[in-house]
Parts: structure tokens; C-alpha cells; sequence
């Protein structure tokens, strides 16, 4: 079934304790069969555990009469992440250093996709945007801001020289509970457990010279490389 219907969006005030962005009782996102389906929402309880008698509950799908699902806003925290950017490369040209430059706009495309496949993700996440927008606090965060991505950047290596570049992501991670009341005819079943959301705010495209944990001599390439002349 297509998404339709209400969505619940009962925020309240953030407080800022020691760094995170601590909450209380904050629903993001409520949805139900009629708006969200059973399908799509029957997988999330397959293997969940009751939480009423902490064991766990076999489902038959096919008997499932309704389906309300609540997401709870627990924690907030700013994440700092670094994201590959470019291929491993390394300078086997005495001569010359070694130009590296990004693939930025294979990262960009990523990144815009964060969320786009789950379509309760992109709830929850429209929801902390716009919690983020209605706090004066919060406010000057800007979520996909990926204009600094798009400034020319390229490193130089050296000969026998590792290399590679990153983006230097910031994101917002949301700590979000799921609440799930399944009814199967006179009988409810919930099951609630929790995951993380994360959300980017923006990066900054940064050249990473020798090696490092995703660039060592087995996966370094110097095939395909152009150069530059040594500074005189």
C-alpha cells in the first residue's frame, strides 16, 4: 500500500546535557496498516521479542488484523565520520608526484541516498529536521549541506608515496526506539527495540597521505596515474 494518512510529529523542548541533545517522551513518527501497511511493516517483528514477557513470539502474518508502530527520539549526538572519496594510490614515478583527485560526485550521490530506501527512515528523518528547525538552539544546523564537496581539491604524492583522500563527514545520530503493537484478532503483541539514524550535516574533502587503514600496499593502484613535476 502507498504511504497516506496521518503522521504523528508531538515534539518537545531538547536539552543539551554534556554534548548530547538529550529527550524525553518525543514520538517521530507514528504509523499503522492503513498508512503504512502490513507488508512493509512485517518484518520488523519476525524475530522481536515480546516485550511484555521478554520471550519470544511467533507471528502469522497472515493473521495480523492491524499494526501501529510508534518511534521514539531517545538520544541525539553529533558524529564525526570519514567516508572514502577516492581510489588507494600510490607513486611508483620517480620523476613526477602523483595527482589524486576525488570522485566527489559518486560520494555526493551516495550521500543524498542516505535514507531514500526506507521509507520509515525518511519519515523519522523529516521529523529531526524539522525538530532542528523549530529549536531557535538547533536551528543553525544545515542537514546536506555538501557545497564545500564541490571545491576542486587534489593531492600530491610523492615517489613511493601512499595516498588517498576522504570526506570528513559530520552527522547528526539519532538513538530512535520502535514501538510495535501487532493485533491478531482478540490478541496484541509488542515488541519494541531500538537502532540508530544518522543524518548528514556536512564535509569537507581532506588528502590522507600514507597509509591508513583502507589504503595499504595490496590495494594501492599507480595504474592510470598523471602527474606532476616536482617542485624545483
Amino acid at each position: 500500500m502507498n504511504i497516506q494518512g496521518l503522521i504523528s510529529l508531538l515534539i518537545v523542548s531538547i536539552v543539551c546535557v554534556e554534548g548530547r541533545l538529550r529527550s524525553s517522551e518525543k514520538i517521530l513518527f507514528t504509523g499503522d496498516s492503513s498508512n503504512i501497511g502490513i507488508p512493509k511493516l512485517s518484518h520488523l517483528f519476525r524475530e522481536a521479542t515480546d516485550s511484555r514477557r521478554n520471550e519470544e513470539v511467533t507471528i502469522d502474518t497472515s493473521k495480523i488484523t492491524h499494526i501501529k508502530a510508534d518511534y521514539y527520539l531517545r538520544d541525539l549526538g553529533i558524529i564525526n565520520r570519514d567516508i572514502i572519496a577516492s581510489e588507494c594510490r600510490i607513486n611508483m614515478n620517480p620523476k613526477y608526484r602523483s595527482i589524486l583527485t576525488p570522485y566527489c560526485a559518486q560520494v555526493l550521490t551516495n550521500l543524498l541516498q542516505y535514507n531514500a530506501n526506507d521509507v520509515i527512515r525518511v519519515k523519522i528523518e523529516e521529523s529531526l529536521m524539522a525538530l532542528f528547525k523549530s529549536k531557535e538552539d538547533l536551528s543553525h544546523f544545515q542537514f546536506y549541506d555538501f557545497g564545500s564537496i564541490l571545491d576542486p581539491i587534489e593531492c600530491l604524492l610523492s615517489y613511493q608515496e601512499f595516498g588517498q583522500i576522504v570526506l570528513s563527514m559530520k552527522f547528526v545520530e539519532a538513538q530512535v526506539e520502535q514501538v510495535l503493537r501487532v493485533t491478531q484478532g482478540d490478541t496484541i503483541n509488542t515488541f519494541s527495540d531500538s537502532f540508530a539514524l544518522t543524518i548528514p550535516l556536512h564535509g569537507e574533502l581532506q588528502c590522507k597521505l600514507g597509509k591508513s587503514k583502507t589504503c595499504i600496499r595490496s590495494n594501492a593502484t599507480s595504474k592510470g596515474s598523471t602527474y606532476k613535476l616536482f617542485d624545483s
